[in-house]
């Protein structure tokens, strides 16, 4: 079910706290009617609000690491969610942008507040605000995904076991040394399960071994 212009709906700003956010948020909650709360991103949440949420990251702020893991726990919640990129650097690529759990919409550090406020109105209303191009990708990795559910890969035990290590973020050599066998045998693991689940890289096998692998 898409979103729409709703008295439930949440905007939840997730940034480093600042005076600047302070007055951002200020204006995306008169200029959208929504509610609109700041959230330190150094601190995951436990849980998400019960009402339809629109979480908007503030990439400017956020290395590697911290993406990682908002993006493992959006996963869980993706259902609920909406997820908007702003401040967006401009060598962010098309894949680091899909990896992003219910990615709806982004906004680059040169877009005004006023591009921001019709981008969310937009999502709001069940659209994307996305460049076309990237908007047709995220059709396609749908119904790929789609796919997926309708012919589930038969795994070996290996190929699951690797899997679990994947979303306990071991790296390759971790999981070699777990499993008494070579780096490259690991590597060579890595390329063939990705083939066979979809997926083009480790975030989006732990998304996929979340959503199909019983715990």
């Amino acid at each position: 079910m898409g979103f729409t212009m709703e008295k439930h709906a949440h905007l939840l700003l997730i940034t480093k706290p600042s005076l600047q956010v302070s007055a951002l948020s200020r204006t995306l909650r008169e200029k959208t009617s929504l509610p609109v709360s700041i959230h330190n991103l150094a601190n995951p949440l436990d849980s998400m609000p019960a009402e339809l949420t629109l979480m908007l990251f503030d990439l400017s702020e956020m290395d590697n690491k911290e993406i990682k893991l908002w993006q493992y726990k959006l996963f869980q919640h993706r259902n609920s969610i909406k997820t908007l990129l702003f401040n967006m650097p401009d060598d962010v690529t098309q894949e680091d942008i899909l990896s992003w759990p219910a990615i709806s919409g982004i906004f680059r550090t040169e877009d005004n507040e006023d591009t921001l406020v019709k981008g969310i109105k937009s999502v709001l209303n069940g659209e994307f605000w996305l460049p076309r191009t990237l908007t047709s990708l995220l059709i396609e990795h749908l119904r790929v995904h789609q796919r997926n559910n309708a012919n589930f890969p038969q795994l070996t035990l290996r190929e699951k076991e690797i899997l679990e290590q994947l979303r306990s973020g071991a790296s390759n050599m971790e999981i070699a040394s777990m499993l008494f066998v070579s780096e490259h045998t690991i590597k060579s693991h890595l390329y063939n399960l990705f083939r066979k689940i979809n997926v083009r890289n480790r975030t989006q096998a732990i998304y996929w071994a979340e959503e199909n692998l019983k715990q």
